[in-house]
């Protein structure tokens, strides 16, 4: 026991897990803090101000996700051309914010005018520009096995956020959390262009590189940006449609599920160049036996985890907040989060085997579905906005049923109602059935009995999961590319 916490203190991989934990707990603090701190109609504007910048950021033409491709192939000859050329594609992309700002200025739509900006709405495209550069150095880092960089480009903001949470209230804070996100944004723009100085030269800028980003980029930019589209349709509408109280409390209880989900989908991007690299394989049985393996971990990982945090956060927000209908809005998005995260690996499969296509058209229609689900629920069935996240529910159980139909097709021929038993076995279905009805009976007392579900129906997987964890310990170095 004494040597496993020995080398745990010297593994990179666990000390930056480590250190999400520490940021998840910082996030969820901040949370409420702000909340009490700026009220619901503050919240809620600062709400949306995140709604924008992140509608800005999926608009990147897939330039980071390509550069990622290339970059795991170890292109040596092209590395320092592919970075430079990356950074310059990505400074002019503030031209997209930029001509949203000065049309909904000029225009005066009403929209817009809701949320009472003033002088904040001209900082969104820059934020959105930070924020594009900082996902390319923390890709980039992690690519080159730097673990405290690409932990430090992933903590900084919200690690800000936290220690202005302290100071003002009302407007007043959120005018500080505006300026702490441009001093973080620029502070980490001059650190990521620091540690690339070698290929910050004019030579190193190619339109040939900046012609392949954008050509092979192109479709995971499809991918990439209706993939985030699906979860920002649904706060676009929330926000559209219902009071600036009400999306305040909805994204009180999306950022709190973001804020669970954060070790495992940081866990992901530290391991997705090294399953891009893996599943280039030619192999179909070897392709098969990984995938499944790797599915099975995650998903009962993630499952877990999310069981977990249904059980705990529910608590928390009843007894500590007295929110009802965060509590159930919360229960609602991790269910969501969660179907949505079964999908790994099979998305990074594809990718690696040069299928963006595929991928790129299952996410348009699930971002049309999903628009469609929405707007029936609230034309039709005028349902509380707490129930409208159910629609993307479905819509991610489409998304992730298609894409693994269409990466088993790619392997071997499957029965298309064979993918819903590969995304949610009965080991994985019955809890979060479970979870479910209980969630719509509003009986919160009962939440513990999916947690119980989970851990009596997948006692061996969980087992193989605590040896997997083990072997992380033990050998952290299963992670670098080409190990």
């Amino acid at each position: 026991m004494k040597q496993i916490i020995n080398k745990s203190i010297k593994n990179p991989i666990v000390l930056y897990l480590l250190s999400r934990y520490i940021v998840f707990g910082i996030q969820f603090i901040t949370q409420i803090i702000l909340i009490k701190r700026m009220g619901q109609y503050n919240f809620g504007i600062w709400g949306i101000i995140l709604l924008w910048v992140s509608i800005g950021l999926t608009i990147n033409f897939g330039i980071n996700s390509c550069a990622e491709v290339l970059l795991v192939k170890k292109e040596a000859e092209r590395e320092e051309i592919i970075i430079c050329t990356s950074i310059i594609l990505n400074l002019l992309l503030i031209s997209i914010p930029l001509l949203f700002v000065i049309l909904s200025q000029v225009l005066e739509i009403a929209y817009v005018k809701k949320y009472n900006l003033g002088n904040l709405i001209y900082y969104i495209p820059v934020i959105t520009i930070f924020f594009h550069l900082n996902n390319l150095f923390a890709l980039i880092q992690r690519i080159k096995n730097q673990y405290f960089l690409y932990t430090l480009f992933q903590s900084l903001f919200p690690l800000a956020c936290f220690c202005i949470s302290f100071f003002g209230k009302d407007r007043v804070l959120l005018v500080e959390l505006v300026n702490i996100y441009l001093i973080s944004g620029l502070l980490l723009c001059f650190i990521g262009l620091y540690y690339n100085r070698s290929c910050l030269k004019i030579q190193f800028i190619s339109s040939g590189i900046a012609k392949e980003l954008f050509k092979r980029g192109f479709f995971l930019f499809i991918y990439s940006s209706g993939y985030l589209l699906i979860m920002l349709t649904t706060k676009f509408i929330i926000s559209y449609y219902y009071k600036v109280e009400e999306f305040g409390a909805f994204v009180f209880a999306l950022q709190f599920g973001n804020a669970a989900m954060l070790l495992i989908n940081s866990f992901l991007g530290l391991i997705q160049p090294k399953l891009i690299e893996m599943m280039s394989m030619k192999d179909p049985l070897a392709l098969t036996i990984y995938i499944k393996r790797i599915h099975t971990i995650y998903s009962t990982t993630v499952s877990l985890l999310v069981y977990m945090i249904i059980f705990a956060g529910s608590l928390f927000i009843r007894f500590f907040l007295k929110q009802r209908t965060s509590e159930f809005a919360l229960i609602m998005i991790l269910l969501t989060l969660l179907t949505n995260s079964i999908v790994c690996p099979y998305n990074i499969y594809l990718i690696a085997q040069k299928k963006e296509k595929t991928i790129a058209r299952i996410t348009f229609v699930t971002c049309i579905l999903n628009c469609i689900l929405l707007l029936c629920l609230v034309h039709i069935l005028n349902l509380s906005y707490e129930f409208v996240i159910l629609g993307t529910l479905l819509s991610y159980l489409f998304y992730v049923v298609a894409t693994i139909y269409a990466a088993a097709c790619n392997i071997k021929k499957i029965r298309l109602i064979k993918c819903f038993s590969i995304a949610y076995p009965l080991r994985l279905f019955i809890p979060f059935v479970t979870a479910l009805i209980i969630s719509f009976l509003k009986i919160q007392s009962l939440l513990f009995i999916p947690l119980l579900l989970m851990i009596i129906c997948n006692i061996r997987e969980i087992v193989e999961v605590l040896n997997k964890v083990k072997t992380i310990i033990e050998k952290p170095a299963i992670f670098e590319l080409n190990s």
